[in-house]
């Protein structure tokens, strides 16, 4: 095993639904790895096709085991759309008429990454050497790890649950250029936006989406922020509040960029029957 993880095709590990066994075969010898999740997750997976297992070890702790299934994409016809707006500090939710604000781990996972680094800036030589420190770094870097992975699944499940009790879409800005354009403009600006874990967070959301057949629309995240969701006018800001110059809007600028994402999204749907909501007003 290289680098304490290994890739098995249906040639080298078989899956028993029955017993939640996976039997895997290593170097000639055959191993029997029990599946410990709660059997009521598992049974939503029987019979579904699988495509590899993937087997990794964490020392000192669990054999962990990934397996890949096949979920068939089928989302129903949306009634609403639920906007979200993803930021380092919150994520901000419009559906047309209520604005709702959740609070991330990110900041928390993001603290314990650079108390890691600044024992790695302290100590550039030594750090690899001696134990104590390294255990301390590798501690730290798997508590960040965890922080991120583990909201990021139960947000993403929270979200899709919502959106499909809802019968909504959910709508994200496709921010796949994201790290690349905003380093163009600031090292620290990438710096922050690559230990938001977006991507992870995205990759969550999209999973339980099609678990749930729940609709997924991506807009385009341009002046998201920059743009009156009520006229359409250039935005201008005092500190994070908007103003607009022509129709005396106000909001926060998490707010501006859930309304027009949800208004983007509204007329991706346009040819389809009435997505319900409204544009932002006086209220």
């Amino acid at each position: 095993m290289k680098k304490l993880s290994i890739r098995l095709d249906k040639y080298d590990a078989s899956i028993d639904f029955n017993s939640w066994t996976v039997t895997v075969k290593l170097r000639g010898k055959t191993f029997k790895l029990k599946l410990l999740h709660r059997r009521s997750y598992l049974e939503k997976f029987r019979g579904r096709k699988w495509y590899e297992v993937i087997v990794k070890w964490l020392p000192g702790t669990r054999i962990e085991v990934v397996i890949p299934f096949r979920f068939n994409y089928e989302p129903y016809q949306p009634r609403r759309v639920l906007a979200l707006d993803l930021n380092l500090k919150t994520i901000t939710l419009y559906d047309g008429g209520n604005v709702r604000r959740l609070k991330t781990r990110c900041p928390e996972a993001l603290r314990l990454k650079h108390l890691a680094e600044e024992v790695q800036k302290r100590h550039p030589y030594s750090w690899r050497r001696n134990s104590r420190l390294l255990d301390l770094v590798r501690s730290l870097h798997k508590r960040s790890a965890r922080i991120v992975l583990g909201w990021s699944r139960k947000i993403a499940k929270y979200l899709v649950l919502k959106a499909e009790k809802m019968s909504a879409a959910i709508a994200v800005e496709n921010l796949d250029k994201l790290w690349h354009n905003a380093s163009q403009k600031s090292s620290s600006l990438a710096d922050r936006l690559s230990r938001f874990a977006y991507r992870k967070l995205v990759q969550a959301i999209e999973a339980k989406a099609v678990e749930y057949n729940v609709p997924l629309v991506y807009v385009d995240p341009r002046n998201t922020s920059k743009t009156c969701p009520r006229c359409g006018a250039r935005l201008h800001y005092q500190h994070r509040l908007a103003i607009c110059p022509r129709c005396r809007f106000k909001a926060d600028r998490d707010t501006v960029g859930a309304m027009n994402i949800w208004l983007r999204a509204v007329q991706a749907h346009a040819p389809r029957p009435r997505v319900a909501g409204h544009p932002p007003d006086d209220r």
